[in-house]
């Protein structure tokens, strides 16, 4: 039996089917668009009144017209229609509760956010946007990382440039106070007075000062101490007192050994570095300086300067600093660098003596803790960072 034979329709037609599919397709969706704006939804939650804390369970109605109110569960309106875009919504931060403000002064509360973000974000895209952020994996990396960043750009650039800003803007009268503080600390607990005839302290004194008696407007003042617990040493007070220990006086040949070590130590008081140092470790006294303008609470300053001028030590920066200023002024003065790094031998050595040397047995001697005391602190003081990148700089010099 034979089958008539298939008409093949004209490719113009084919091509037309086509068309009016898509065209179909387009239509259905743009129907389903609509359908879906006009849906009501609801988010169950919460509402306050504004007029009380009582809470009633109560229902978010949006209308699909971009509109929403709240009623409680019997039914009843407990607000009037308010346009979507123009509400008061909180960020969703996980899952804590989500605000709903209304103009009455009722505040809707809800943890229903999938009903919420289904209303809300046809019309505000740009809510939420910290929920969505932290609940990808690469925002939150991306979130860790530049907080790292700043901390550490905080910790290493941020609070010894606040540091400095501050030290430089302190009146005199603080730096004043600071320094006798800082002083009587010490004297109660590190030093003792001076074994030195008061004759040869005060020729000393008059040889330094007549050296250099001030820097940037700073006065600059010389006192000694005997120190057996900390040994030969000299430091610069923020007030701009300078402290020689009995320790390093005996350890110098002349007065130009001392006048160098008197020129390090006021290239540490012309820098600040004893304010800064005390301020870079008190990140919350740069906060209420820069923040309140509060330029005169010392008390927390004066507490924590004995430990932090003496047994801390200055970082590299500020020894370079001062090693600088010392070293230009020897050359301008005519004086060899040399006795810079003579010194520095000298109280290194010295230093490393004291440290080789036993504890104390404390069963033997419990009640004599002076000895261990001593090999403590020289420890911390025994030398100053980098010392032989130093003395070969001073001895290179001419």
């Amino acid at each position: 039996m034979m089958h008539p034979p298939r008409l093949s329709l004209p490719s113009p037609f084919n091509k037309g089917v086509l068309i009016l599919q898509h065209r179909l397709l387009k239509q259905t969706a743009r129907l389903n668009n609509e359908n879906q704006r006009f849906k009501i939804m609801h988010a169950s939650g919460f509402y306050f009144d504004g007029k009380s804390s009582k809470k009633q369970s109560a229902r978010l109605v949006f209308t699909g017209t971009a509109h929403w109110f709240v009623v409680s569960d019997e039914g009843d309106s407990l607000t009037t229609p308010e346009s979507i875009a123009e509400a008061r919504v909180s960020s969703r931060l996980g899952n804590t509760p989500t605000l709903i403000r209304f103009s009455q002064g009722g505040i809707f509360e809800s943890v229903d956010h999938e009903a919420l973000d289904a209303m809300l974000l046809p019309h505000r895209p740009r809510v939420n946007w910290a929920h969505r952020l932290e609940s990808r994996l690469r925002y939150v990396v991306a979130g860790l990382l530049v907080t790292a960043a700043v901390v550490f750009c905080l910790i290493y650039y941020g609070i010894p440039a606040g540091a400095k800003a501050v030290a430089f803007a302190l009146p005199e009268e603080t730096t004043r106070v600071i320094g006798r503080g800082t002083l009587q600390l010490l004297d109660k607990e590190f030093l003792s007075q001076s074994k030195i005839d008061e004759q040869e302290q005060q020729r000393l004194r008059q040889r330094l000062l007549a050296f250099i008696p001030a820097i940037n407007n700073i006065p600059v003042s010389v006192e000694f101490r005997n120190a057996p617990m900390i040994g030969a040493n000299a430091f610069a007070l923020p007030s701009g007192t300078i402290v020689f220990t009995d320790q390093l006086i005996f350890l110098a040949e002349n007065d130009e050994d001392l006048l160098a070590i008197y020129g390090h130590e006021v290239g540490h008081v012309s820098h600040r570095h004893a304010m800064r140092q005390l301020l870079q470790a008190s990140t919350l006294a740069i906060a209420v300086a820069l923040f309140t303008g509060d330029l005169t609470s010392t008390s927390s300053l004066i507490a924590a300067a004995p430990v932090l001028l003496i047994q801390s030590g200055y970082s590299r920066e500020f020894e370079r600093e001062a090693d600088l200023f010392a070293l230009h002024t020897l050359q301008s003065n005519h004086i060899s660098p040399k006795h810079f790094s003579t010194m520095l031998r000298k109280i290194s050595a010295s230093h490393q003596e004291e440290n080789d040397k036993p504890a104390p047995d404390a069963k033997n001697a419990p009640e004599d803790h002076e000895g261990s005391d001593k090999v403590r602190w020289q420890t911390y003081l025994s030398t100053h960072p980098d010392t032989e990148e130093r003395i070969k700089m001073f001895d290179e010099a001419r």
